[in-house]
């Protein structure tokens, strides 16, 4: 079973590559069937690709993420991250530890930081979220946190969990 689950992996991800995908390393990518990827496009190792899933051109992926039943737009990058039943359009930046679950749609030019998870959550075009960690002797006076920034324009909606305040930045 896991012989033929391999020859099956490999013959994929060669059909992918005579169409002009890269694949860094054909051993550790797992893709399924039904799935479509781009040209120009790289996938690092350890990255599984699945469902119905579409990817545009010229997108990055991994190493170490996992793709299922979502659609990408072009020149998206893709590190490190988790994208399960969502919609990324073009140019958006995702991670690294980035989880988006499902029911998301996330407009063009977005910056999906560092450990953000979004569940049906709806980010235009431009958008920036992100998660930081925030030194006590920063916070001036607050409790110390995680600091939450969700920045769409000149305005930011800042949490910091662990400290009474939600506000703008």
């Amino acid at each position: 079973r896991r012989a033929a689950r391999a020859r099956r992996d490999r013959t994929l991800c060669e059909q992918h590559m005579r169409a002009g995908v890269t694949i860094v390393d054909p051993a550790t990518t797992y893709l399924e069937p039904d799935l479509i990827i781009g040209a120009d496009s790289v996938v690092y190792p350890n990255t599984v690709i699945g469902g119905s899933t579409v990817i545009g051109a010229r997108v990055t992926v991994g190493p170490n993420s996992r793709i299922s039943n979502a659609t990408i737009g072009d020149g998206v990058q893709i590190m490190e991250s988790v994208v399960l039943d969502s919609h990324v359009a073009a140019h958006v930046r995702i991670g690294p530890f980035a989880h988006l679950r499902q029911g998301n749609v996330v407009g063009a030019d977005v910056q999906i930081g560092n450990f953000v998870e979004l569940k049906n959550a709806t980010l235009h075009a431009g958008a920036k979220a992100g998660v930081t960690r925030v030194a006590p002797e920063r916070l001036r006076g607050e409790a110390a946190g995680v600091r939450v920034v969700l920045q769409a324009g000149p305005r930011a909606l800042v949490a910091v969990l662990g400290a009474a305040r939600v506000g703008p930045a």
